[in-house]
């Protein structure tokens, strides 16, 4: 059984996320407030080690995800496995700043992370290759790893990442 406080936050995400589809559907704005987002963030840390993909298996890592006003936590993948944790000391194989509703709407695959690298409300930094998934050395302006209900490996076809804006800007 999850915490009320998690249940919660899942709730709200579904709100969030959901009534993101449906204004875009509209063309219309629907603005997330940061401390909403925060909130929800907080609260997916739980259930994030429930949807780690299977292209995870047998590649360790760390990556410490900073999200602006917090929460910051640290994802560690090992052979499938996701742990989330309090930010700790120790080494870190690629590191994730990010703006909390952008990190929100890119980590449900709302909308692509290369619009708000150059607005700088996402980066990273560390590793190219972490656990399988795709991050480019900040020289590049790319960011790293896709987070998707847990994990989304990098595109293997090579496509191009879906160019929707953010909302509130």
């Amino acid at each position: 059984m999850v915490p009320l406080a998690v249940a919660t936050a899942i709730a709200v995400e579904e709100l969030l996320r959901h009534g993101y589809d449906i204004t875009v559907a509209l063309r219309r704005p629907w603005p997330i407030d940061p401390d909403v987002a925060r909130f929800v963030l907080a609260g997916m840390t739980t259930v994030m080690p429930w949807f780690v993909e299977e292209a995870a298996r047998g590649m360790p890592a760390t990556c410490a995800i900073h999200i602006s006003g917090g929460p910051d936590f640290v994802c560690r993948f090992d052979d499938g496995t996701l742990t989330v944790t309090e930010p700790v000391t120790g080494p870190i194989d690629c590191h994730i700043a990010a703006d909390p509703v952008t990190f929100l709407l890119v980590a449900y695959r709302r909308v692509s992370r290369w619009g708000p690298i150059p607005r700088g409300k996402l980066r990273a930094w560390g590793a190219t290759t972490v656990a399988g998934f795709q991050v480019h050395p900040p020289r590049r302006t790319a960011v790293g790893a896709e987070y998707g209900g847990g994990v989304r490996p990098a595109r293997r076809d090579g496509g191009r990442p879906r160019r929707n804006s953010l909302p509130n800007e």
